[in-house]
């Protein structure tokens, strides 16, 4: 299955929704390049800080999330998406924002992106259950 076919699916129970598919489609890709983004700004911090050395199994994925970035990003320019702008500036020490509970909060953006990359529909369920 393509990345673009499974960023389409829409889960049985929301068969009736009114909207058109196309809508779920366009908020798929850009919820999952968001959090791909997001992932790719995370893992520098892992690199460098040796308090998220439980994290560190995240790391080998590097290349997986790179090539997902790249081909989320060929399909937010095929469909004219509007990419993020400057979402991430200036964010040096973005894990001090979090405290305590930062391997938690990177944990579960890392372990959101691995479905992502898996293509388990469950990533799309966790991340609308988290924001609503």
């Amino acid at each position: 299955m393509t990345l673009e076919e499974f960023l389409s699916y829409r889960r049985p129970s929301y068969k009736n929704i009114l909207h058109h598919p196309s809508v779920d489609l366009e908020w798929n890709i850009v919820e999952a390049y968001d959090l791909i983004e997001h992932v790719l700004h995370i893992l520098p911090s892992i690199e460098k800080n040796k308090r998220y050395a439980k994290l560190n199994c995240f790391l080998e994925k590097k290349e997986s999330y790179l090539a997902l970035h790249k081909e989320l990003g060929e399909l937010m320019d095929k469909y004219n998406f509007r990419k993020p702008v400057g979402k991430y500036d200036g964010l040096k020490d973005m894990d001090e924002a979090y405290g305590d509970q930062t391997v938690l909060y990177y944990w579960d953006h890392l372990e959101h992106a691995d479905m992502l990359v898996a293509r388990d529909n469950a990533w799309l369920g966790i991340l609308l259950d988290d924001e609503y």
